[in-house]
């Protein structure tokens, strides 16, 4: 470069590069200041504004260089130390940035921009205390701004002065009402307290600011899922994502509100770029594996959350989710290390605790299961979920009255079909604390057709007290009770008109009402008989036996494959000295194959209309074998033997370790010894079906029969 002509002064140079300067031309700034400097190398002010036009172009160190001739020259010139504090703060060398801010202050104390600068270095080094002395002083002049507000907040909150800290961010707003940091900072601080409503106004208002403000949006998404307001977060998460669709920490959230609204093929969609990416990738593991549990598909979400424990083993939350998604593969031992683990990690965990709760009741150990509820309970008191599970553990252990109030709490279960939520009913509960006589009580069936046929007993115990019932049940129960009832109680099938009533019950709720130990347990049997011109129908249809005639019951109508068996489990007693009579209606495909196996079993179809035909056909049995299904109550109500066939984790109304019931006198247990192994429980009963007294071999050959 040739040095400068007469023609062109130095003064042109200097004011060219300035003009560049303040029209944001840095770039363009520096060859006149190069040309100047040949010429005049001490030339202060042209040394200072290359060092200014150096940082501008992120060329900081040069700057830094710059300044510091500068100052050389003319250690007194307090625009050279503040703008070579900029540099030293632009390299992350705070502290000595501090030192030069402070060095320009000395040289001129009223530069309120630099005493900002000078306290924004002190909050960095988490000297919030001098930071505030020195912002205090500018406020005592008078001189203080918005942003030395907005600065006040700041190291009012690392002070943890959070009352006072968005009194000065709102003094910040109140004296530039367009100052989007003001704003920002107040909707974060708001958020940080938990007050989220006030949070969401907040960033509401820095919207209002700025439209296109991403963390804005992003923030009040935040502090709306925070609140539990999932749609709204998701909204705004949506439209943060149209502004910036390459922020992965917006699709990570996006993909957690999706889960939390239930939407995982969604939240999986939004995964997927990030789970290309190396940042966040564990923490997209983690919903990947969330929403995949949500999907049932047990088996992915497990591979996803283990490959997120090997990053993050100290995640509480995930050896949670390992514990649901093991417990899904039917994993219960190895779903209950993880939920251990989970709770070891996070002893506050109320949900592993009920998760673990959970495990331990499907293993068959209620006793547990019980303390990790109550555990769970402590931590939550307003869980309704574990407050019923908890009920469930107690019934199953034979604490009725401390189990029935908590049993209500089914009615928060809203997400289960057995608890679809019932009409409004304007009349009050009746709860047992008023007597009967003369009331007309409205009882409402729930859950399963073998519930209604065990708990309807306290509908005639209430006819008998005075109170005139009327009954609603589901449509295949009606006709058998309103013939076995009718004469005491109005009966009516679900979805016909209520007649008008002073109270109403569900009917599982009974018990509860009547305040029900397990001394006290009404089980007079039978309170329901088969109609006598079906019974003689069926009679005429099977014939005069000649040898003793077994009902069996394997599968019930919701195909659950805990208490449910395959038809060929029963093969041992296909080939006794007896007949077998399906009692239930459906074959499924899985056992067609086994019926070739089964000699002497008569299937009846759809000829079993509904529960009278099924109660006639038990009345002509000697014995019903029945899993844990509707066919087992129906044969207990009617008096009818009845053995029944039970998991290791039974339904709490059998209780635990007993071979009766207090609920069905005639009936008797056989339980499984270890989890899903059924042969024992069968070889037991062919046993019993050939040694008992009370066998049907016995009782044929007493009646003179064989």
């Amino acid at each position: 470069m040739s040095i400068p002509t007469s023609a062109e002064p130095a003064s042109d140079l200097f004011a060219s590069a300035l003009h560049y300067l303040n029209a944001g031309q840095a770039a363009l700034a520096e060859a006149p200041l190069r040309r100047l400097l040949q010429w005049q190398p001490q030339h202060v002010e042209a040394l200072h504004l290359l060092g200014v036009c150096l940082h501008q172009l992120g060329r900081h160190g040069e700057a830094e260089a710059a300044f510091g001739s500068v100052l050389k020259a003319a250690p007194g010139h307090a625009a050279a130390w503040a703008n070579l504090g900029n540099a030293l703060r632009a390299q992350e060398r705070i502290a000595e940035s501090l030192a030069a801010f402070e060095r320009a202050c000395a040289c001129n104390p009223a530069l309120e921009a630099v005493q900002r600068l000078r306290a924004l270095a002190l909050i960095e080094l988490q000297r919030p205390v001098e930071a505030l002395a020195v912002l205090d002083a500018l406020f005592s002049r008078g001189a203080g701004s918005a942003p030395a507000h907005t600065l006040r907040g700041y190291a009012l909150q690392q002070l943890e002065r959070h009352e006072e800290a968005l009194e000065a961010y709102s003094l910040a707003i109140g004296a530039e009402p367009s100052d989007l940091g003001a704003a920002m900072n107040r909707a974060a601080l708001l958020r940080h307290l938990g007050r989220m409503a006030e949070a969401r106004t907040a960033f509401s208002a820095a919207l209002a600011l700025d439209p296109g403000n991403v963390d804005a949006y992003a923030g009040r998404a935040s502090a709306a899922a925070a609140a539990g307001a999932h749609g709204e977060a998701l909204a705004d998460l949506l439209r943060a994502l149209a502004l910036a669709p390459q922020r992965s920490d917006l699709r990570l959230a996006a993909a957690a509100s999706l889960i939390e609204l239930r939407q995982p093929a969604a939240a999986l969609e939004q995964l997927e770029p990030c789970l290309r990416l190396e940042s966040g990738l564990d923490q997209a593991r983690f919903l990947q594996g969330t929403a995949l549990l949500q999907l049932e598909r047990h088996g992915a979400a497990l591979d996803a959350l283990e490959d997120y424990v090997r990053l993050r083993p100290q995640d509480a939350r995930a050896w949670n989710q390992i514990g649901l998604a093991r417990k899904g593969l039917d994993q219960l031992e190895e779903a209950l290390q993880a939920l251990e683990e989970a709770v070891r990690l996070d002893p506050q965990f109320d949900m592993a605790l009920a998760n673990l709760g959970n495990t331990l009741y499907r293993l068959g150990r209620p006793l547990a299961a019980q303390t990790a509820y109550e555990q769970a309970l402590r931590i939550r008191p307003g869980n309704e979920f574990t407050r019923w599970n908890l009920a469930l553990c107690r019934l199953q252990l034979g604490d009725w009255p401390g189990a029935w109030p908590d049993y209500e709490a089914r009615w928060a279960q809203t997400h289960l079909a057995l608890f679809a939520p019932r009409p409004f009913f304007a009349r009050p509960r009746w709860r047992g604390d008023a007597g009967p006589r003369g009331q007309a009580l409205f009882l409402h069936a729930e859950q399963g057709l073998g519930d209604t046929l065990q708990f309807c007993r306290y509908a005639v115990d209430l006819a008998m007290r005075g109170a005139r019932v009327v009954m609603e049940v589901p449509p295949p129960l009606r006709r058998l009770l309103e013939r076995s009832l009718g004469e005491t109680m109005t009966i009516i099938a679900r979805g016909e008109p209520i007649p008008p009533f002073d109270a109403h019950s569900p009917l599982m709720s009974l018990p509860g009402a009547f305040r029900t130990t397990l001394a006290s347990v009404p089980a007079p049997v039978p309170y329901l008989q088969p109609s006598a011109a079906h019974r003689r129908a069926w009679a005429e249809r099977l014939g005069v036996p000649d040898r003793p005639r077994i009902g069996l019951a394997w599968s019930s109508g919701r195909s659950d494959p805990r208490r449910d068996l395959p038809l060929a489990v029963l093969a041992p007693l296909a080939d006794g000295p007896w007949d077998l009579l399906a009692l239930q209606p459906e074959v499924r495909d899985g056992d067609r194959g086994a019926l070739a196996l089964f000699k002497r079993l008569r299937c009846f179809g759809n000829e079993l209309a509904d529960f009278e035909d099924t109660a006639a056909l038990v009345s002509l049995c000697d014995l019903v074998i029945s899993v844990d299904t509707a066919v087992a109550h129906l044969a207990g109500a009617l008096g009818a033997p009845v053995w029944i066939l039970l998991p290791t984790a039974a339904d709490w109304r059998w209780l635990t370790d007993r071979c009766d019931s207090p609920w069905y006198p005639t009936a008797r247990l056989f339980r499984q010894s270890r989890r899903g192994q059924w042969n024992d429980v069968v070889e037991a009963v062919k046993r019993e079906l050939h040694e008992s007294p009370e066998a049907p071999l016995s009782r044929l050959r007493a009646r003179g029969r064989g």
